[in-house]
């Protein structure tokens, strides 16, 4: 249980450790999250990062982390 909440929050630190260390931009921080998605389920199993609505607020959270570092 709560893998999909663990799984979002997961992937949204690491994600804003890439935006701070400049590995992330506007352009290719959609491949970065589905890369990391993926990678999670191939380690913790297909529920990782389970709903729309998960991965809606990772899209949203991402582009609010990188209009914030520019």
């Amino acid at each position: 249980a709560g893998v999909g909440r663990t799984g979002t929050v997961t992937v949204a630190c690491v994600l804003k450790r890439l935006i701070e260390q400049g590995l992330v931009n506007e352009s290719n921080f959609m491949d970065h999250l589905q890369r990391l998605i993926l990678q999670g389920r191939e380690q913790r199993g297909p529920d990782f990062v389970q709903t729309e609505k998960q991965f809606e607020s990772l899209c949203k959270w991402s582009w609010r982390a990188l209009q914030r570092m520019q």
